[in-house]
């Protein structure tokens, strides 16, 4: 008899130790969910214990398990949780297209999926879509795919248009993100064919959701960083929906911008890089994105129908007992009401208010490739993303600076930062690179923005078109969106070079293809401020009663 419970007691033991860990549900259950051509999607759906209030779609390229926890959260709000892994990937049949099936084309897996869940008992006949990164651009393209049976969608850090988004910003190549991301989709033939097509072409099409934006019919929240690689993806996500959306979807579409990195790791984290902003910079997304779906799925009263459209985050100086900004703000529009000041690339590295000099100067440097300029921080996806103090990089000869006398009183910026340059290189094709910081009175060049631009893409990212050699030129580069006050005492830096490696690939100076040059050449680049050829930087200022 004692053999015999003992037995038992071990049975149960092991069968106890070796039975799936459920998060805080009543069932997991793997589906395998037929395409409208038959090719089944391996879909993982979590249920609740109790009533369902509805279905959250997460549809992925990578394993399910990373999607545990939010799975976790969202079960115990009383959604049911539906992980899917995309065509070829982990349990899925067919072939990785690479986004190609998921959205508004031919086969239509991210639609097909949001009616199958629209069907099940447990969904309640409403579903939700939620993503991160790359897989928020997969929710991106259920939204803009238009299933009738989607309620809402709640994405993170994502690209919007995966071609100025994700891979070629301004036309030059995202290394940093790139590589990692192309080694895990190694075995799909289309990782080669996006180098082929490095110019915005028809190819891109299928991936462009701006293209849909007329189609979009819900309330989408969307959810990005100062710091986030794929910021300009929920920003222009965000407006374009608020012009070209229909019903709720052109009603209700939200921006929250914070001071943080992109990925789930870093947003609402308080320590961003080299700087740990205060306690009021902490935000759980896990518990927004439940309230989101509380109130367009439960149809509860969350107060999200009379908040303002945009909350964004006015980084300030971090560690400065007393300093103006670290607080949140709202608006009714990104980027907020300010006013475009022009701040003058001057002699003797000077950056002047709405001074410019008489004379024009030009300065120049060797921009050798095999050496470019190295990446400390930013707003990058896998490489030390955040602020971060640029001082060793400024030392280099290749890059170039103008700084502000300190200020005399806080100036706050809220909005999009261009660069107007005046340039010219002894090469057919180069890029030049700017980066925004704020000098803090003990010599730290903490990063704010950067930007870039390929030469050969500055008038359009369709049609190429080369420099002629030694002939200044007009660029335009873009460095993103901020909100900051440079506090008192501290100075405003510009720093141009022409790399920014690995977060872009460094620029071999040819005129070649994507990928074709056989050689690397150093370029001499020179640029240009005062008289007739006045560079200046534009910053949105928001007037203060100092001012």
């Amino acid at each position: 008899m004692k053999k015999y419970i003992r037995c038992t007691l071990t049975f149960l033991l092991v069968a106890f130790l070796t039975s799936p860990v459920l998060p805080q549900s009543q069932d997991f259950e793997t589906h395998m969910v037929a395409m409208r051509d038959s090719v089944r999607l391996a879909t993982h759906v979590f249920r609740p214990a109790g009533t369902s209030h509805g279905a959250v779609l997460i549809r992925t390229s990578e394993k399910q398990e990373r999607y545990t926890n939010v799975a976790r959260r969202f079960v115990r709000a009383g959604y049911a949780v539906a992980i899917q892994n995309t065509r070829g990937r982990y349990g899925s049949e067919g072939v990785d297209s690479l986004f190609f099936d998921d959205g508004w084309g031919k086969r239509q897996d991210g639609y097909d999926t949001v009616e199958w869940l629209a069907k099940q008992p447990w969904s309640a006949g409403k579903v939700a879509c939620f993503g991160v990164g790359i897989d928020g651009f997969l929710a991106y393209q259920v939204v803009s795919s238009a299933p009738p049976g989607l309620t809402t969608a709640y994405v993170v850090s994502a690209p919007y248009d995966f071609y100025q988004d994700a891979l070629f910003p301004a036309g030059a190549f995202r290394k940093e993100f790139a590589d990692v991301w192309f080694r895990e989709h190694s075995g799909t033939a289309l990782t080669t064919l996006f180098e082929d097509y490095a110019r915005l072409s028809r190819f891109w099409l299928p991936l462009l959701n701006s293209r849909r934006a007329s189609e979009v019919r819900v309330p989408v929240a969307h959810v990005t960083g100062w710091y986030d690689a794929f910021f300009n993806g929920a920003w222009r996500a965000f407006s374009i929906n608020r012009r070209k959306a229909r019903g709720l979807g052109k009603k209700y579409q939200k921006l929250i911008i914070g001071p943080w990195a992109g990925g789930l790791d870093a947003i609402g984290k308080r320590k961003q890089g080299e700087l740990t902003f205060p306690d009021d910079a902490a935000f759980d997304v896990l518990a927004d994105a439940t309230r989101w779906f509380d109130q367009w799925l439960k149809q509860e009263d969350t107060g999200i129908l009379y908040e303002t459209p945009v909350r964004y985050y006015l980084m300030s100086s971090a560690g400065e007992s007393f300093a103006p900004g670290n607080e949140w703000r709202e608006a009714g529009e990104w980027p907020p009401d300010a006013k475009n000041v022009r701040f003058y690339l001057s002699m003797n590295g000077m950056l002047q208010r709405d001074k410019k000099d008489k004379n024009d100067t030009a300065e120049g440097y060797r921009y050798n490739p095999e050496n470019p300029v190295p990446t400390v921080g930013g707003a990058t996806v896998y490489y030390q993303p955040g602020p971060r103090d640029q001082q060793q990089v400024e030392k280099r000869e290749d890059v170039l600076l103008f700084t502000t006398e300190p200020l005399s009183f806080p100036m706050t910026v809220a909005g999009r930062i261009r660069l107007k340059l005046y340039a010219a290189s002894n090469m057919l094709d180069t890029d030049f690179t700017a980066k925004l910081t704020d000098v803090y009175p003990d010599g730290r060049s903490m990063l704010v923005a950067d930007g870039i631009v390929r030469a050969r893409y500055r008038k359009s990212l369709q049609d190429e078109k080369t420099l002629s050699p030694n002939r200044v030129t007009v660029f335009e580069i873009d460095l993103g969106h901020t909100a900051i006050v440079f506090n008192e005492g501290h100075r405003i830096r510009l720093a141009i070079s022409s790399s920014n490696s690995p977060r872009f690939e460094a620029n071999p100076n040819t005129p070649t293809p994507f990928h074709q040059n056989t050689h690397m050449f150093t370029a001499v680049n020179s640029i240009y401020y005062g008289g007739k050829k006045a560079s200046y930087l534009y910053l949105p200022i928001v007037p203060s009663a100092d001012e």
